[in-house]
């Protein structure tokens, strides 16, 4: 497969490309790059449409059926997070509250990941945006509750996440 997309995180430590379905990761930080490479299987949807470091360590992807949430540290196990389209761009914010997807259906789909003792202490409640009160559901110790925001003219090939700030663009 082609290279389709390369990142690198912002300490310019560890870059990323797509090829197809798979991911591959260098840590740039010694000599022998070949031997610090890391490749993931293959996402369980189509072929990888966007990815952004999070922070140094984390990487989220977009693809054909939804996002992966992946750390970069070994043996660490990644968060899919499922969506019905083709994703073709993510973004998150720095914290991981929010995944967001810009989607071929013409949508914004956001996913807000929460640990479920924020339920418990008050911090489960989304602010605004959003229609309805989203799809919660339970995974691995994580609570993750859903929104999609619809009305653009065409697909959204575009997206940044500041701070707790969503913009879309190309939609």
């Amino acid at each position: 497969h082609t290279v389709s997309h390369v990142r690198t995180n912002a300490a310019g430590q560890m870059a990323a490309c797509a090829a197809g379905r798979t991911l591959h990761v260098v840590d740039l930080s010694g000599d022998d790059y070949e031997s610090n490479r890391r490749v993931f299987p293959p996402v369980a949807g189509g072929v990888i449409e966007d990815i952004k470091f999070v922070g140094n360590k984390t990487l989220v992807v977009a693809y054909y059926g939804g996002v992966c949430v992946f750390s970069t540290e070994a043996g660490a196990s990644g968060i899919v997070l499922e969506y019905g389209t083709n994703v073709l761009a993510v973004a998150a914010t720095p914290k991981l509250d929010y995944v967001v997807g810009g989607c071929m259906d013409a949508c914004v789909h956001i996913w807000k990941l929460g640990q479920p003792e924020d339920k418990a202490a008050g911090k489960g409640v989304v602010d605004g945006g959003a229609e309805g009160e989203g799809d919660e559901e339970e995974a691995e110790g994580t609570k993750l509750i859903e929104y999609s925001c619809g009305g653009y003219m065409t697909k959204v090939r575009g997206l940044v996440c500041l701070n707790d700030w969503m913009g879309s663009c190309f939609g």
